[in-house]
């Protein structure tokens, strides 16, 4: 299995996400 890695952009689409939401949270 070297399908791992598709988890990349979707680990660190989340990660922006929560990133992007707080930081208008707290803007």
């Amino acid at each position: 299995m070297s399908y791992w890695w598709l988890s990349i952009p979707v680990y660190v689409g989340i990660l922006d996400s929560l990133c992007e939401q707080h930081r208008v949270a707290t803007s």
